[in-house]
């Protein structure tokens, strides 16, 4: 099965993203001015994680659920727990021991005793406080549970997404009927992104937070299913390959954000996904390459290990600047910490992420298996 490079490359510039997000928001307790944010609602990146990781779990593993049902289950969470838990869990048994140190995160409130600290460091373990059970201790990784739901419904999701005529054997389904479900999903599953996105729609029933995740990343990720659902057919990836379709839509993602509009910024991330899978013209082949690539690689590191970094961050530069910073010095400070994490998870991915994957699946990878996140699955 072909990689998909284009899209490892863009889930790294995600993962980005939210980096530089993250530490303009730290780069703000640094200056007594009010600064912009180097990428404006840098958090939608979040979203089209759920997005691309619906989409490369059709793609890598939805045939194998076709043949064998709910026999493709047992493979398809180890090799989940492998690309996850591996990392996930060094990060959080590091953060136990630096609070049971008595060192206080953000996260965190001053005088948490051991017993709380062990019991969170459990639950981060289990990847529980995305449901809302435990503290997080590293702010990111909610995504990562609320995901983990969405694995364990991935049977149901793929069937939700599919056709009549691709759950039956039956040739002669009428034409019409056979799109009512996977036309059904898609109704609720974007009314579900608008309803949370607009805040006047959402008072209706005041979700909490925790639900409001959850509801995100389990439509998001049923939509990336039906977006490898619709690229099945030649006439689709015929129109969503051209050049002019994935600039035209990347361009129209950046100026949502610029303009801090998230609702057709999270609309638009279903078919930059679809127009870059599809492309193998100049736009493909320059995300499939160089830097771009390479942060796909270990955009699970970035992602991971940048939110500890960031009090560290913080206090080396009071250290070196107690008095506030300009504006400009701010967000310039910022964006070298935001670079900085990329060597670091380089060096995490190295040694911890990869060698935990091949420990987990119990034997060399083979091509077949070797996934920076978004390659295959």
């Amino acid at each position: 099965m072909r990689e998909l490079r284009a899209l490892t490359s863009l889930r790294g510039i995600a993962a980005m993203m939210v980096v530089l997000q993250h530490f303009s928001v730290t780069a703000q307790t640094h200056t007594a001015v009010t600064i912009p944010s180097l990428v404006p609602h840098g958090y939608l990146a979040v979203d089209l994680f759920f997005v691309l990781s619906g989409f490369i779990m059709g793609y890598r593993y939805g045939s194998a659920f076709d043949a064998h049902g709910l026999g493709a289950m047992p493979s398809f969470l180890r090799k989940r727990a492998a690309r996850i838990l591996p990392l996930n869990s060094a990060i959080v048994l590091t953060l136990t021991a630096v609070v049971l140190m008595g060192v206080t995160l953000p996260s965190e409130s001053p005088g948490v005793g051991a017993a709380a600290v062990l019991r969170d460091g459990i639950c981060n373990l289990l990847l529980l406080p995305g449901l809302g059970i435990g503290r997080n201790l590293n702010g990111p990784s909610w995504s990562i549970s609320t995901e983990w739901v969405a694995y364990g419904l991935f049977p149901l999701l793929w069937l939700l997404t599919a056709r009549a005529s691709d759950a039956s054997s039956q040739a002669s389904v009428d034409r019409g009927r056979q799109w009512i479900l996977p036309t059904l999903t898609a109704l609720v599953c974007s009314a579900v992104v608008v309803v949370l996105t607009l805040d006047g729609l959402r008072e209706w029933f005041d979700p909490s937070l925790i639900q409001m995740q959850l509801a995100f990343c389990l439509a998001e990720f049923t939509i990336g299913l039906l977006v490898f659902r619709a690229l099945r057919s030649a006439s689709v990836r015929r129109v969503m390959a051209a050049d002019g379709i994935a600039l035209a839509i990347g361009g129209a993602i950046l100026l949502s954000m610029l303009l801090r509009m998230d609702l057709p910024a999270r609309a638009l991330f279903p078919l930059i996904v679809a127009a870059l899978a599809c492309n193998h013209g100049r736009v493909g082949a320059f995300l499939s390459r160089g830097p771009w690539y390479g942060l796909g690689e270990i955009s699970f590191s970035i992602y991971l290990i940048h939110d500890p970094l960031r009090p560290v961050w913080s206090g080396f530069l009071r250290s070196l600047h107690p008095a506030p910073l300009g504006p400009v010095a701010a967000l310039a400070c910022a964006a070298l910490a935001a670079l900085a994490v990329i060597p670091l998870a380089w060096v995490v991915f190295v040694l911890i992420e990869r060698p935990g994957r091949r420990l987990l699946r119990g034997r060399a990878p083979s091509t077949a298996d070797a996934e920076p996140v978004v390659r295959r699955g």
